[in-house]
């Protein structure tokens, strides 16, 4: 996705990998402990475009820096990848708690949701970053 990116634009390549991400999560919130033939490809697509953007991502951020700080933008933006990668599986784990537990259709729809307002939040930071 880093070289698609490149090729068309970083804001609209994150923005819409976020989008498929939302729309996948709500998917499978709407899903949630129905037929394995449909929840499964749709886990599968919502793996793929939780990475589909770091490429895309680490990519601007390197191009976005002042050459002399590219060293410093990419810790900061791994920072953030690792903080963000620790705190959203706890926000879904407690989720999944609070509506019902891993066992409970709730439980993985809040916890889909959850997910789907991260893409949301990312999509919103991209369009709101300066060019």
């Amino acid at each position: 996705m880093a070289e698609v990116a490149v090729r068309q634009g970083c804001r609209s390549v994150i923005i819409g990998i976020c989008s498929v991400s939302v729309a996948t999560c709500i998917a499978l919130a709407v899903t949630a402990g129905g037929p394995i033939e449909i929840v499964l490809p749709l886990l599968i697509l919502v793996q793929i475009t939780s990475f589909a953007d770091v490429g895309a991502l680490a990519g601007g951020a390197v191009a976005a820096a002042d050459p002399a700080q590219r060293g410093a933008a990419l810790a900061l933006y791994a920072l953030a990848g690792f903080t963000t990668g620790f705190l959203g599986p706890v926000a879904v784990g407690n989720t999944l708690d609070w509506f019902g537990g891993a066992g409970s259709a709730s439980g993985w729809m809040a916890g889909y949701v959850v997910i789907a307002l991260g893409s949301t939040a990312a999509a919103w930071a991209v369009w709101r970053a300066p060019e």
